[in-house]
């Protein structure tokens, strides 16, 4: 079942604390303890190193994980850990319909109970063979995802910043999982 954006943001709403919503209206927004999935799928240019430079001071968490496609890496329970997910993909004209087919069956799907922050990282237009943002949207069906916030981003010289405030514009109206805090045995 999917879930519209409407009751999607009000569910998320809900979940906010008073301090929250009061910072967010003062546009401090609590970025704190964020954790990211970072998924590298097919020849995508590395970008982890500047995303965790980027947000450097944050106190954002990036596991990086690299597959050669969708079908290639598996989602577990463990990914309901994460607060969004950013994924960086070697898509062109050629393998563009591979794509849509492994996007929708090997991650929406497999994800579907854990609506998270979706950032997705395209190649440079500039590069032969490259997707432009629209063609990105039709060529992966993004019009049918509306269970969770997704932007898209050219890999560009400045990508790095852009991802980062975004994905902190965000932090504070999405819902974020409540964790518990570790506690160590004591003998």
């Amino acid at each position: 079942m999917l879930i519209d954006n409407e009751s999607y943001i009000n569910s998320a709403l809900l979940s906010i604390s008073v301090k929250e919503v009061l910072n967010f209206i003062r546009g401090k927004l609590d970025t704190t303890g964020l954790k990211f999935h970072y998924l590298r799928i097919g020849k995508a240019s590395p970008l982890l190193d500047q995303l965790r430079e980027a947000s450097k001071g944050l106190e954002i968490t990036w596991e990086q994980y690299e597959a050669e496609s969708f079908a290639e890496f598996h989602f577990s329970e463990s990914y309901a850990d994460f607060d969004g997910a950013l994924i960086n993909l070697g898509i062109s004209d050629e393998n563009a319909g591979e794509f849509r087919q492994q996007f929708w069956q090997d991650f929406i799907w497999k994800t579907k109970d854990m609506p998270l922050l979706l950032a997705i990282v395209y190649p440079d237009t500039t590069t032969f063979g490259s997707l432009s943002k629209g063609e990105l949207m039709e060529a992966l069906s993004l019009i049918r995802l509306t269970d969770r916030p997704f932007e898209l981003f050219e890999n560009r010289d400045d990508v790095d910043q852009q991802i980062i405030e975004w994905l902190s514009s965000l932090s504070s109206i999405v819902h974020r999982i409540e964790r518990e805090p570790e506690i160590s045995e004591e003998n």
